[in-house]
C-alpha cells in the first residue's frame, strides 16, 4: 500500500558475489533496469502501465533494484487466455484494441518494447470495465536515425 493505494512491487535482486566472474550479466541486468526507468519515465499513456516510483539498494553482496507500479488485480492476459480459452470475438476485439492503442502510443514516442507478448499485457477493471495495458519495459529501447537491428526478447512471440 502507497498513498492508501495497492500497489505493484516489481523487485530484481542480483547476488554480486555470484556474478563477480561474469561482470557482463550484472552490466546487463543494470542496463535493463536502467532502461525500463526511462522508458516508464518517457511512456505515459492509457494503455501503458504507470509507474509510481523506483529506488535502487546496493550492499557488499547484494544489489536490489525496486519498480512501483500501478496495481492491475486481473493479472495478465496469459492467464486470462489460460481460464477463459474461449472468449467471444467482441472480447477478443476490445483487448486487440487497448493493445494496438498501447503500441501506437509507444511508437509515436518513439521506443519499440521488444518484448511484447501476453504475460506483458495486464488487466484490471475500472467502473466494471476490463483495461489491457502494456508492462514490462526492459528491452524498451528509444529508436532514432541510427536505428540498428537487434535480437532480444521471448523468441517465441518473435516475428520471424
Amino acid at each position: 500500500v502507497y498513498n492508501n493505494k495497492i500497489v505493484a512491487c516489481k523487485k530484481i535482486k542480483v547476488n554480486v558475489l555470484r556474478l563477480i566472474y561474469k561482470q557482463d550479466d550484472l552490466v546487463l541486468l543494470c542496463k535493463s533496469y536502467t532502461r525500463e526507468l526511462n522508458a516508464y519515465n518517457n511512456i505515459k499513456g492509457e494503455n501503458i502501465l504507470k509507474m509510481i516510483g523506483y529506488c535502487r539498494v546496493e550492499t557488499m553482496a547484494i544489489i536490489d533494484m525496486y519498480i512501483l507500479t500501478e496495481y492491475m488485480e486481473k493479472g495478465s492476459l496469459k492467464k486470462l487466455l489460460h481460464d477463459e480459452p474461449n472468449l467471444s470475438y467482441r472480447r477478443r476485439l476490445f483487448i486487440a484494441v487497448d493493445i494496438a492503442c498501447g503500441m501506437s502510443r509507444i511508437h509515436d514516442l518513439n521506443f519499440i518494447h521488444r518484448d511484447i507478448k501476453s504475460e506483458n499485457v495486464l488487466i484490471k477493471s475500472v467502473n466494471g470495465a476490463k483495461q489491457y495495458k502494456i508492462a514490462d519495459f526492459g528491452f524498451a529501447r528509444s529508436v532514432g536515425k541510427s536505428y540498428a537491428k537487434t535480437h532480444c526478447g521471448t523468441e517465441k512471440y518473435m516475428a520471424p
